[in-house]
């Protein structure tokens, strides 16, 4: 298969973060394109490990993940010099820029790992992910896409951290009729915890608050007896992280509205990857053996942000993508299949430079 056959093959299956199936059924995909390039598969839990044995000299890790966020595919259509559909940049086409890669040039030590749930943040893969360092790993390259920037394109050197919580509330159901006075309403509560963290953000500082979904209540003519929200915080800087962590956490009490009480937990995230020395250098050298990259910093987190205090780490080595996230509309997700053979010839030169 060509690149763009394997691509599509990868993409046609839906492996939404919580459709187990799919994700292993793109990992034994994933297992059969890189087999024939001497990696040998290893399952741990639902997560992929792929390992080539060597001579024990200086390794590579490089790092991807199986899953998307579409509970439901839509179709792969191409058109105007692109190709659209779920996972073709973020990060189907990642993995087939690191086969592409791999195929003309294998280091002889060399390990690849993919996360099957990064998309919806998991507690097992970044200690995981951080076992695999030795001091024998001279670098970290992970696959999520690369942006255009005027006439060049990205590479990713410094991230945001991604912290996420739930917000439950509870308070006290009645009758909105005969009854009202004696309920509590979460969901009154629920709007004042929303207004007052969302209130919190910080654009100057590069810190935000965001509650990207709510549920709550039983029937309209109930009073609700409980609510709850899914938020989302975002910070360059560890100390701006730790900050909106309190913030978050500090909604946890009894609520403005009497007979509610509010209780916040932290959830599975990425913790800000701030510039550093390692990544700064690599950076550079991308730059310096790609005239057409910039490197820069995103605002999105990466399994990138679980290493780059442990060893040197550049990510967005994917293809040139636009749109990740998005699947309705008439420019969803979508790739420039011209990007894939230029970045697997980055990816093959900082091999030979990192490992020489």
């Amino acid at each position: 298969m060509n690149e763009k056959e394997l691509l599509r093959r990868l993409v046609e299956v839906n492996s939404f973060t919580g459709n187990r199936d799919g994700v292993r059924e793109v990992g034994r995909i994933v297992e059969g394109m890189f087999h024939p390039l001497g990696f040998s598969a290893r399952w741990i839990g639902d997560h992929l490990a792929l390992e080539k044995g060597g001579a024990g000299g200086p390794r590579l890790l490089l790092v991807g993940h199986l899953d998307t966020v579409y509970p439901e595919n839509f179709a792969w259509r191409e058109e105007g010099g692109r190709i659209f559909g779920p996972g073709v940049c973020d990060m189907k086409g990642g993995i087939v820029v690191m086969w592409m890669a791999l195929a003309q040039s294998c280091p002889p030590d060399v390990t690849l790992l993919f996360n099957a749930t990064e998309e919806g943040g998991c507690a097992d893969f970044p200690p995981l992910l951080r076992s695999f360092v030795t001091p024998a790993t001279r670098a970290c390259l992970v696959y999520e896409p690369g942006l255009e920037e005027g006439s060049k394109t990205t590479v990713v050197t410094e991230r945001k951290g991604s912290g996420r919580f739930r917000i439950d509330v509870a308070g006290r159901q009645a009758h909105s009729g005969h009854s009202h006075e004696k309920g509590a309403s979460a969901i009154r509560e629920l709007a004042r915890v929303v207004e007052r963290i969302e209130a919190s953000t910080d654009r100057a500082r590069g810190v935000t608050f965001n509650v990207g979904t709510i549920e709550g209540g039983t029937t309209v003519n109930s009073v609700p007896g409980r609510a709850s929200a899914g938020l989302d915080l975002r910070a360059w800087t560890p100390a701006d992280f730790a900050w909106g962590r309190a913030q978050a956490l500090g909604l946890s009490g009894d609520g403005s509205v009497p007979g509610t009480r509010v209780e916040v937990t932290e959830l599975p995230g990425y913790p800000p990857w701030p510039g550093n020395e390692g990544s700064r250098r690599l950076g550079e050298l991308a730059c310096a053996l790609d005239p057409m990259i910039v490197a820069g910093r995103r605002g999105g987190g990466s399994d990138g942000c679980h290493l780059w205090d442990l060893v040197p780490t550049l990510d967005g080595l994917g293809p040139v993508g636009r749109n990740a996230h998005v699947a309705t509309g008439k420019d969803p997700e979508s790739v420039d299949p011209g990007s894939f053979a230029p970045r697997a010839k980055l990816s093959v030169a900082l091999f030979r430079k990192l490992l020489p």
